[in-house]
């Protein structure tokens, strides 16, 4: 799918979300289908007003995916209407690292938007755990309506390598070490959110699963 495919489909859920509850969302773009489940919150205020809870895409950070987002936050999106999520954090990092994920979207996107709310992935080493409790419940609060992601040359997707990819894993959020060919990946000395050495890449990560039983798997779209 193409850059334009997947702003189309951003900008159709923001204007969904102005309607009446619903329950999911059909789009076709371009010979593409794609059905994005919302579950609705509902509340009657002053005898007939519906809250709608707000969408919850989750994106990607890697080069792949620098020009879709330049294009993204540039197209008119009801921002206020959306929380952002990330798929996935460098674990041990300095909290002002560019290589760390949130401060690249920090940078490409996250504050160039008013969005509702930006949900970082923390890679603390010291709250990890914790940190992989606290974000399963915000996605239990706010079910994912569409995964924006890349593919890693050895299959990955969010750092769920080949060897620790468990699809009955029933955990929402976890930590998981990274092969030695994903780490080479993220050496590039002249790109300043890579490093300069595969001894500079952290050996562990926390992730997504993009998998999760709750979500539909048409909503995971590859950019």
């Amino acid at each position: 799918m193409d850059t334009n495919s997947l702003i189309h489909l951003i900008e159709t859920v923001s204007k969904t979300l102005n309607a009446e509850g619903f329950e999911h969302i059909d789009l076709s773009h371009e010979g593409t289908t794609l059905t994005l489940n919302k579950k609705s919150v509902a509340s009657v205020i002053s005898g007939s007003q519906v809250a709608v809870q707000p969408a919850a895409p989750v994106f990607a950070a890697a080069p792949s995916q620098n020009e879709f987002l330049t294009c993204l936050k540039n197209r008119k999106v009801d921002w206020s209407r959306i929380n952002a999520f990330h798929m996935d954090e460098y674990i041990g990092l300095d909290k002002d690292a560019p290589q760390l994920f949130g401060n690249y979207l920090k940078e490409m996107l996250f504050d160039k938007v008013p969005f509702r709310e930006i949900y970082y992935l923390n890679g603390d080493i010291n709250r990890k755990e914790e940190e992989c409790s606290r974000y399963s419940e915000l996605l239990q609060q706010y079910p994912t309506d569409i995964v924006i992601l890349g593919i890693g040359e050895n299959t990955h997707i969010a750092f769920n390598d080949p060897h620790v990819a468990d699809f009955k894993d029933p955990k929402a959020v976890k930590i998981v070490d990274l092969d030695e060919r994903n780490r080479l990946q993220q050496v590039d000395p002249a790109d300043k959110i890579c490093f300069n050495s595969i001894e500079e890449v952290p050996t562990h990560a926390i992730l997504l699963r993009t998998e999760r039983p709750e979500q539909d798997p048409r909503s995971t779209c590859p950019a």
